[in-house]
């Protein structure tokens, strides 16, 4: 029993020990940079009091055409001027330290030393935990699910009245359901909320398919579904869920469609090693973190696409005709690759999109809407290599109409309406956006 204690007192030694020197090297750089770094404050605090924010997008060609040019001029209030100056303050301290590393990266590596597994933010949501086998995960608190129940009735009642196939697509959560390796006490609620709602979904007798269970019975290393550094499924991952989606609405509703789109020979798969800073990696830092390889997948055979974006009140902003390379792909995203960056999963779809229309001039057939979170980019640009019209709605952006209206609107009915969310859909903050389906106010 000594040993024991002895051998904890001397583990928390060495972990004081390491944090100050860690803390000590820190300011000894800050203070053999110190003349430059006032000299840049300076600068910055008097150039954060006299700029004015303009912000342009700019005019591009056919296959990457902004359709309207836009001005922002925003009068910057007293307390949005005191923000700017911090924020580019630690830029200024950041940029002046050998390596160019940030305080994000240096409290990481302090909160590794002291083999902390949780690093708390003011928003619980976003507060970064460490499980067992050393990724890093988001949770979330128990919900109920009533509401969701209540729109799904009344959707799938109208889409069953106009011929549409409503689906709901569980993309997983990156905790286990069968193996809880969150820190030791919480809870894995993500996971049980949404197995109420697929419970309830039963009930409903609508279709669903639960990429958990899928994934358990299909591959046995579930840490490799997931990067280390962010909540997404890795590209591999999302590729499979999308042949196996195509796969389900062949069989289940027997559409048809051409093979070559559904084998992975097919496709170029580009991998670039430690080149990925995921989101939860933004949050804590590197040194916390790590860094993950990043694998960008498209297709070899020849594609011809439009893609459109839409604004959060259903304006057309941007138009992307060619190639899958040059429409739904971002292949800028490929840049650097010897450099760690945040957003490569943004190859896809430029991002999230409020509203996307894909047109697949190759294809004559099949109309689908999509109702998703970031879990569904490379599904639907995926998916539009197979369906004449592809269309993508975020609820959490998209404000122009709810849902239903937005179907409604359409001359030509959807011959499928695909929801696909993971888990963090079932939180507080978007739950009451992303599963409310039509106005019953």
């Amino acid at each position: 029993m000594d040993n024991k204690k002895n051998s904890l007192h001397i583990g928390r030694l060495i972990t004081a020990i390491l944090f100050l020197l860690v803390i000590m090297f820190y300011f000894i750089i800050l203070w053999m940079n110190s003349p430059k770094i006032i000299l840049e404050i300076k600068s910055s605090v008097k150039n954060s009091f006299i700029e004015n924010v303009d912000q342009d997008f700019e005019n591009g060609k056919l296959n990457d055409e902004v359709i309207e040019d836009r001005t922002i001029a925003t009068k910057t209030s007293f307390s949005e001027k005191l923000g700017n100056i911090f924020s580019k303050t630690e830029s200024v301290i950041n940029d002046s330290i050998p390596g160019k590393l940030s305080l994000i990266d240096w409290n990481g590596l302090t909160q590794r030393l002291l083999l902390k597994r949780m690093i708390p933010e003011p928003n619980d949501n976003n507060t970064v935990y460490k499980m067992d086998n050393g990724q890093l995960t988001y949770t979330y608190p128990d919900i109920g699910v009533r509401i969701a129940h209540k729109n799904f009735t009344v959707l799938n009642r109208y889409l069953k009245s106009v011929g549409t196939k409503l689906l709901y697509v569980q993309a997983p959560y990156k905790v286990n359901q069968d193996n809880n390796e969150l820190p030791y006490g919480l809870e894995d609620y993500p996971n049980k909320n949404a197995d109420k709602l697929l419970e309830g979904l039963q009930k409903l007798n609508i279709d669903f398919i639960d990429f958990r269970e899928v994934f358990s019975n299909n591959f046995l290393d579930y840490k490799k579904l997931f990067y280390n550094t962010d909540h997404h499924w890795t590209t591999e991952t999302a590729f499979f869920a999308y042949q196996y989606l195509l796969d389900y609405i062949e069989k289940n509703y027997g559409f048809q469609y051409n093979k070559q789109t559904y084998n992975g020979a097919n496709y170029n798969q580009l991998t670039l090693k430690q080149s990925f800073i995921g989101s939860l990696a933004n949050r804590v830092g590197k040194w916390y973190a790590g860094i993950d390889d990043f694998t960008f997948i498209y297709p070899k055979f020849k594609t011809k696409l439009t893609y459109m974006k839409y604004d959060a009140n259903g304006s057309l902003y941007l138009v992307r005709n060619g190639t899958f390379e040059e429409s739904v792909f971002y292949p800028e995203r490929m840049d650097n690759p010897d450099t760690p960056l945040a957003y490569r999963d943004n190859c896809y779809l430029g991002g999230n999109p409020d509203l996307g229309r894909i047109i697949n001039h190759k294809v004559h057939k099949g109309k689908i809407l999509f109702v998703q979170d970031s879990f569904g980019k490379p599904i639907a640009s995926f998916m539009a290599l197979n369906f004449h019209e592809v269309d993508i709605i975020d609820l959490r952006y998209f404000t122009e109409s709810y849902l239903m209206d937005f179907i409604k609107d359409e001359t030509i009915p959807y011959d499928y309406v695909v929801i696909l969310y993971n888990p963090s859909a079932l939180k507080r903050s978007t739950y009451y956006r992303q599963f409310r389906f039509y106005d019953y106010e």
